[in-house]
């Protein structure tokens, strides 16, 4: 789920907009009851897509703020006010369908909302060890944010060990999620736990540091390039081989991993050669047009589906016919949400000044600390 604005300071690739346009269709349908056979069901890779592509732009984002911290601008002020502004973009559409659900008669909505405002979704999901209604979705968004906060350590990380943190996070998760089978740990646990999907926003930074070292173009050498796509496919294939195991079964801790190795080889066709074949098929304008307002349908489409259930229910019993007519009213929301909450949001937090702000409460961290250190035993 794109953030409005998001793009990591890296120029903007309408092939990677492609790329979020199909996995939130994948999402959608998927969550509109479409759930086609075996490894034909798409919808549980969209999570994957949107977390690799985080890693992918934040990690550029905070390489910016470590070149400024470089310059001479504290590090501090600046991560703060990065933040702030992420939550300040994000935040108002999460708002809007807490209320709109609220008022149309969304209990979760009304009795759940300080989970969903302190982006603490999928730790609500997990205690509770079920779904919560139409507001389920925003576990992700949670997830998303979760990493964000963690990400921060990445300004802290020496560029001659990057690569090296980023293997590690890979092993990591699917150590976690290995563990979380032998142990018999909640299937929740295991899925929206961060740890569990910390592959997915690693395999993210991994592309980033390829793209801006210059190795990125390594997968278009003539000799093996071909070889390099087949084993990515192969990997896909192999993860969607896995998906369909049982939960218990220890294979299943790779999934994550295997996928996660595909979509970093599509990643980096997308933007080493923007001019390449699948570069084309993702610049499909329909494609690009759904991936820019990608975050609006995410937030509102099981809102909308809430709202539209009662007309539907007169028309003729198909699954198909009901997911791509609620797509289309999700789309219909999303457009206004673009241009009437999440632009003019984007632009408003670029004219604030949050790195003020962080300055502010970096200050005033100091001064407590100060405080708490020279005071005299009680």
């Amino acid at each position: 789920m794109k953030p409005p604005g998001a793009n990591g300071g890296g120029g903007y690739l309408p092939q990677v907009d492609g790329l979020r346009g199909l996995a939130i269709l994948a999402v959608v349908f998927h969550h509109f009851g479409v759930h086609p056979h075996g490894a034909l069901d798409w919808g549980p890779i969209g999570p994957v897509v949107f977390f690799m592509l985080s890693g992918y732009f934040i990690t550029q984002s905070l390489w910016k703020i470590q070149g400024r911290a470089a310059e001479g601008s504290p590090m501090l002020p600046l991560a703060l006010g990065f933040h702030a502004r992420r939550i300040f973009r994000i935040l108002p559409a999460v708002i809007l369908l807490l209320v709109i659900g609220g008022f149309l008669g969304m209990e979760e909505c009304s009795t759940t909302w300080p989970w969903h405002l302190a982006f603490l979704t999928n730790f609500l999901v997990i205690f509770q060890r079920e779904w919560i209604g139409s507001v389920s979705h925003l576990w992700s968004l949670s997830l998303q944010e979760q990493f964000y906060l963690l990400s921060t350590l990445i300004l802290f990380v020496p560029r001659a060990y990057f690569v090296r943190t980023m293997l590690v996070a890979i092993a990591a998760a699917g150590i976690f999620r290995l563990v979380c089978i032998l142990y018999g740990s909640s299937e929740y646990a295991r899925w929206l736990l961060l740890p569990g999907s910390l592959d997915a926003f690693a395999t993210g930074g991994l592309a980033a540091w390829l793209v801006r070292e210059g190795y990125a173009e390594v997968i278009f050498r003539p000799r093996i390039s071909r070889l390099i796509a087949a084993g990515a496919v192969v990997s896909l294939v192999v993860s969607r081989f896995l998906r369909f195991l049982p939960d218990t079964h220890l294979g299943t801790a790779a999934v994550e991993t295997f996928q996660a190795v595909f979509f970093l080889w599509l990643l980096l066709c997308l933007v080493a050669n923007s001019t390449g074949m699948l570069s084309r098929i993702f610049l499909f304008r329909p494609l690009v047009f759904l991936g820019r307002v990608s975050f609006g349908i995410f937030v509102f489409h099981t809102l909308v589906a809430y709202a539209a259930a009662p007309a539907l229910r007169m028309l003729p019993e198909s699954p198909l016919l009901r997911a791509v007519i609620l797509v289309g009213l999700s789309v219909a929301v999303a457009v206004p949400s673009y241009h009437l909450l999440e632009q003019p949001m984007n632009r408003l937090a670029k004219r604030l000044d949050f790195g003020k702000l962080g300055r502010s409460l970096s200050r005033w961290g100091a001064f407590a600390g100060r405080r708490v250190g020279g005071a005299p035993p009680q």
